[in-house]
């Protein structure tokens, strides 16, 4: 998939912004990418706020047991969470060639151990892209 210039862009801001922590470089400009060719940039806003919501509820269910108080309500929302992130990048691949559906289908959307610690890693690369874009507005001056 040729990437343009627009989402290379952003992509070498986001790493200056992470001081190059981005995990899943080539990943995250696919999405990028298809969002602004087939107009979805509002379903790759909603995965990264909800990728977001996942990665700060999986770390309070990892610091709690199973048994401790909302514990249940914890896991409730984090199924949400994953749900709403998993069918935002899903809707976002619906126009992509079929070998990059089919990479994320195998690398961040199966069903093994693997695919889902692959997965909490694109979430942390969509948070950034949240996070970059929330201070990007806020240091834009105004008129």
């Amino acid at each position: 998939m040729n990437i343009s210039p627009e989402t290379l862009h952003i992509i070498s801001a986001l790493e200056e912004y992470s001081q190059q922590s981005l995990g899943n470089r080539t990943e995250l400009s696919e999405l990028i990418e298809l969002a602004a060719r087939f107009k979805k940039e509002k379903n790759l806003a909603d995965a990264s706020f909800s990728a977001k919501g996942t990665l700060n509820i999986f770390r309070i269910i990892q610091r709690n047991k199973p048994d401790a108080q909302g514990y249940d309500k914890l896991l409730q929302e984090f199924q949400e969470q994953l749900h709403r992130t998993t069918t935002n990048i899903h809707t976002l691949l619906e126009n992509a060639p079929a070998e990059i559906h089919e990479k994320f289908s195998q690398q961040f959307l199966g069903q093994t151990q693997d695919a889902f610690a692959n997965f909490l890693g694109l979430c942390a690369d969509l948070r950034l892209l949240k996070n970059w874009n929330i201070d990007s507005k806020q240091s834009k001056p105004t008129s």
